[in-house]
């Protein structure tokens, strides 16, 4: 399974993967402060369902352009193990 999304302007820092057994949820906090010194941020946070077992040892995200990738290999057997996905820029 791919899960795509765009985050122009992103970068790698400011976006979190966390992969959950049967869901990945994704979460972007930017600091966004005007120019009058008042602080502002922008969030997303968005959850997709994995409908079945993923070989977390495999699990890769590019970043390119804003383009965030995510890359999740099925395999066999059951999951229970949750970890954050590091993100190679291209």
């Amino acid at each position: 399974m791919t899960v795509l999304a765009e985050f122009p302007g992103m970068e790698a820092r400011e976006i979190d993967i966390v992969f959950f057994p049967g869901q990945l949820v994704i979460s972007i906090e930017k600091d966004a402060s005007s120019g009058r010194g008042t602080p502002l941020f922008e969030s997303f946070r968005r959850k997709v369902a994995v409908p079945f077992p993923v070989d977390v040892n495999e699990i890769r995200a590019t970043l390119d352009k804003g383009a965030l990738m995510v890359f999740l290999p099925k395999r066999r057997g059951h999951c229970t193990q949750q970890m954050r996905i590091p993100i190679e820029k291209i």
